[in-house]
């Protein structure tokens, strides 16, 4: 997976994005609310996680789900920070075998809340592990 945000300013006569000022590093727990930010607006705009979720989910449950994402992925998780210091892409490399990170109690609350608010969400779930 692979979520952009907003990017450095484009040259006008070159029409790239200036990467120059960016790094990347692996993202740390003290990333996390930076990353379910970028993740948040993200995922709204991928037709799969629309579907997922359902048409008209709230943002709460995009971030949510951007909760999830990241706990399940932190190991294998970076990301790319402008100038400034502000978060602009994330993206997950998984390896094969790799277990998932332990959930929080918090996350596991979450995870009742949403799996029984969203209309139709597990059925949807189960049909995307099926098929993928």
């Amino acid at each position: 997976m692979c979520w952009y945000g907003p990017m450095t300013p484009r040259s006008p006569e070159s029409g790239f994005t200036d990467t120059s000022a960016t790094q990347t590093r692996p993202m740390t727990e003290e990333d996390r609310e930076a990353a379910l930010d970028l993740l948040e607006s993200g995922l709204q705009e991928v037709p799969m996680y629309r579907w997922l979720l359902g048409e008209g989910a709230p943002s709460d449950a995009y971030r949510w789900y951007g909760e999830l994402l990241f706990a399940e992925n932190l190991a294998g998780l970076k990301g790319t920070f402008d100038a400034a210091g502000d978060l602009i892409a994330l993206v997950a490399f998984s390896e094969p075998g790799r277990r998932s990170a332990p959930v929080s109690e918090e996350l596991k609350a979450q995870n009742n809340h949403w799996v029984r608010a969203l209309p139709g969400f597990p059925q949807r779930l189960t049909e995307l592990r099926t098929k993928a």
